[in-house]
């Protein structure tokens, strides 16, 4: 099938460069594509706001709007579009950025323009095989988007007061789904962490049952290694929000970024963290779904190391208080870090979490996922089929248990991985102990 066969396929470039116009867009109209054109991260959410596309060219170092934020908003309010990512490093942790962020698949700059313009048009016609349309087929509507602008945004909330007690002081950070503000409890005179939804997804029923539901869990789960939601609300403007105890450290993902790996010794006692609070949540009925390095949050109070695990907005029940918005067929998650059976978007229970854990353990002692392919796709069918390569051929400091029990979480079947966090945590204490007894014995 080709591309005059269907409905003209329509293509996004978003790009800064001066002649991708001519070079790329003209040889795309030239095959009978539709092609739009921006030059800015934020005239590329303008556009996607009211368009459909078939293929989106994003530049990762656009101006204004970064591609990552653009790539993020757009996946977050379900945008199904393949999105190419064009980045001016071509490294094994650029491409797991972009893949983590929903980019399909990712392409090093200076462009190859043969290649690229093959690759477009392969994924088109293939988008075109696979939903059969003719021409007289309607084309699917427009796929709403997170805008990270200010009309989409909760409206000046620095310096307001939300429910008359919590004072927003400076914005923290922001996510597909909402934005972290640290606040004042003005009667208790005390810092916290609200985290208001998005203008845009409080019309998508499915994203406010998510964020309603990450307040329930929290809420429901009372552990020193996860986050404690003090109160849910509304803003003047309709936002939902979520007030949490603040946290102000660097998480799991930014110390690996930083220095490559997690010493052993220090890994240990982060894993057996990890593995309470998550047993904690398991025993509750709740599997998080997204457990990875970017979800752990290192932080110190009186001096001492605290361990929270982030992020229970994709949380699920593991029983029948489940509901349409988990059902199976929908794939929630970060690729690099999904099970075999979420990539396959099969039922889950609490091993899906036990896998994600294998993958945060592997990455943290070797500074490396265990499977990175060029695309979603590939990245899936290596979770699928591919065996992990060994953790201490990189890093021979590695006891060979530690690495054992990596691999372990790491099994395809779910029934061979370890039953609970609670026996993978057990399992890392022994080596703690042993660690520990060879360690003073010399």
């Amino acid at each position: 099938m080709s591309p005059t066969e269907s409905v003209m396929p329509r293509i996004l470039i978003a790009n800064d460069a001066p002649d991708m116009p001519d070079l790329l867009g003209g040889s795309l109209a030239s095959e009978g594509f539709e092609v739009d054109f921006v030059r800015s991260g934020s005239q590329a959410i303008q556009v996607l706001v009211s368009g459909h596309f078939d293929v989106i060219l994003l530049d990762w170092e656009m101006p204004q709007v970064p591609g990552v934020r653009i790539c993020r908003g757009y996946r977050a309010r379900g945008g199904a579009a393949y999105i190419i990512a064009l980045s001016a490093t071509n490294t094994a942790q650029t491409r797991k950025e972009c893949l983590a962020a929903g980019a399909n698949a990712v392409l090093s700059k200076p462009i190859k323009l043969e290649a690229l313009l093959t690759k477009i048009k392969d994924v088109v016609i293939q988008s075109a095989e696979r939903s059969s349309l003719t021409p007289s087929s309607p084309r699917s509507s427009s796929i709403p988007m997170a805008v990270p602008e200010a009309a989409q945004l909760p409206v000046n909330l620095i310096g307001q007061t939300l429910a008359g007690r919590y004072e927003i002081l400076s914005k923290l950070g922001e996510g597909g789904m909402g934005i972290v503000y640290k606040a004042r409890h003005t009667s208790l005179d005390r810092l916290v962490a609200v985290k208001v939804m998005l203008h845009a997804h409080t019309r998508d029923s499915a994203a406010l049952q998510r964020f309603q539901r990450e307040a329930k869990v929290l809420s429901a789960v009372e552990h020193p290694n996860l986050i404690f939601v003090h109160d849910f609300g509304e803003t003047d403007s309709k936002e939902p929000f979520l007030v949490m105890e603040l946290l102000e450290g660097k998480t799991l993902a930014e110390i690996i970024e930083k220095h490559g790996k997690v010493p052993v010794a220090v890994a240990v006692e982060v894993f057996v963290e990890i593995c309470e609070g998550m047993q904690a949540a398991h025993d509750q009925g709740f599997i998080h779904r997204d457990l990875k390095p970017a979800n752990v949050m290192l932080y110190k109070k009186n001096d001492k190391r605290m361990l929270k695990i982030l992020d229970m907005g994709l949380a699920k029940f593991t029983d029948s208080r489940a509901t349409k918005l988990t059902q199976t067929g929908q794939i929630f998650g970060s690729p690099l870090y999904m099970s075999p059976e979420q990539c396959l978007s099969k039922n889950l229970d609490h091993r899906t979490d036990i896998y994600s854990m294998g993958c945060l353990m592997y990455e943290s002692l070797c500074g490396q996922v265990p499977f990175v392919g060029e695309n979603f796709v590939s990245t899936s069918l290596m979770h699928v089929a591919d065996a992990p390569t060994s953790i201490r051929d990189k890093c021979p400091e590695v006891p060979v248990e530690l690495e054992e029990i990596v691999l372990a979480c790491l099994r395809k079947a779910p029934l061979e991985r370890p039953a609970s966090m609670l026996e993978v945590k057990e399992q890392i204490v022994k080596i703690r102990q042993l660690t520990n007894r060879v360690s003073t014995s010399h």
